[in-house]
């Protein structure tokens, strides 16, 4: 049993090298939490990106099967930190008993210039993340780190990520904000964004 649990890893990390993933490979990384979720061992099971992108962000139904394991695993283990974030970004409002975006905040703190932070918080559904996402894109710009040339780009999908979640989530104030930064951001692609977004609130505080 050992050899055939140990076979469908190796199968599983090698489609995420290859970057790509099939249902059958991302079916078996979630047999690897549930396992992990009735038994824990020593290996602790990993999220490959590519597969959860590919097959589970869209997939009900994995989606489900993969908060049920982290359910119990963070019951179990409160900082198992690909669970919190996984399970975030498909719409998971607990595990094990805790707020999500408490855990969120708490073990995948939004990063300025790290992107990956402001495209996962965008998959939050919850309006709680527009105010997170000012405060980080506030902090941002007295970043040094964000003035440098080689994150630019990063610094860029960062906020085009923050931008649309305001513009889904956003009211009033979120805005304001979003106008102030049409006029000030130098990048036209985040304008733009950032544009579109608050075009988003206006109509939906507009709608009755």
């Amino acid at each position: 049993m050992r050899t055939l649990v140990f076979a469908a890893v190796a199968l599983h990390a090698a489609a995420a090298r290859a970057g790509e993933c099939d249902r059958d490979s991302a079916v078996e990384m979630i047999r690897e939490f549930e396992a992990y979720a009735k038994q824990p061992g020593s290996e602790k099971p990993w999220v490959s990106h590519i597969c959860f992108e590919d097959q589970i962000l869209d997939s009900k139904p994995l989606a489900k099967r993969f908060i049920a394991a982290c359910d119990t695993i963070v019951a179990r283990e409160k900082t198992y930190k690909d669970c919190v974030r996984w399970s975030s970004m498909v719409g998971a409002k607990q595990l094990g008993g805790k707020d999500i975006v408490d855990l969120l905040a708490a073990q995948y703190p939004l990063d300025s210039v790290d992107y990956n932070t402001a495209e996962t918080y965008e998959r939050v559904d919850d309006p709680r993340v527009a105010a997170m996402l000012i405060a980080a894109w506030k902090a941002g710009l007295a970043d040094k780190r964000a003035g440098k040339p080689n994150v630019a780009d990063d610094v860029a999908r960062w906020r085009h990520a923050a931008a649309r979640a305001l513009g889904a989530h956003g009211g009033a104030g979120e805005k304001a904000f979003l106008d102030e930064q049409v006029k000030t951001i130098k990048d036209r692609g985040v304008r733009k964004e950032c544009q579109a977004a608050s075009d988003a609130i206006a109509k939906r505080l507009a709608t009755p």
